[in-house]
């Protein structure tokens, strides 16, 4: 499922936890200039569990959601993505272009017993970039993220 943010488009599931590469934080209500520091500060909010700088760094053409209050429901789709991508490590394994100018980059979340490639679809905002989607289904359900156990 690709949740985009854009109007009509669905769902987002938020939990945190994932860890990524150590970068160095942009000063809060800043996106960083590089698609790949916006993933790896995206998925640090996640590990920490801070809602408030995951919705700074996801957003549409218009701008950050924690700034434009877009998507209306912004809060419930961070929280939703917040527990889709949390409980364990992260790290970037893929970043691309697309001939529409956004950029894709790949995300391998480890959790015991699996991991999972989660993409992440960014746009181009002012100086640097915005989440703008993540295939939440690649990274399984929040409830068994590595699917049903075999006995």
């Amino acid at each position: 499922m690709r949740i985009a943010l854009l109007g009509s488009s669905l769902l987002v599931v938020a939990c945190g936890g994932g860890h990524s590469a150590q970068t160095t934080p942009t000063p809060s209500g800043t996106p960083p200039p590089t698609a790949l520091a916006v993933v790896q500060e995206f998925m640090q909010a996640v590990a920490d569990s801070n809602l408030d700088r995951m919705s700074e760094l996801w957003g549409t053409e218009r701008g950050p959601a924690r700034s434009t209050g877009r998507p209306e429901d912004f809060r419930r789709r961070v929280i939703i993505m917040h527990s889709y991508l949390r409980n364990g490590g992260s790290r970037v394994v893929a970043e691309r272009e697309e001939p529409t100018g956004q950029k894709v980059v790949t995300v391998e979340l480890t959790r015991p017993g699996c991991v999972k490639s989660v993409p992440f679809t960014l746009i181009a905002y002012r100086q640097g970039w915005l989440i703008n989607a993540i295939e939440l289904d690649a990274a399984g359900s929040p409830l068994k993220p590595c699917g049903a156990s075999r006995p």
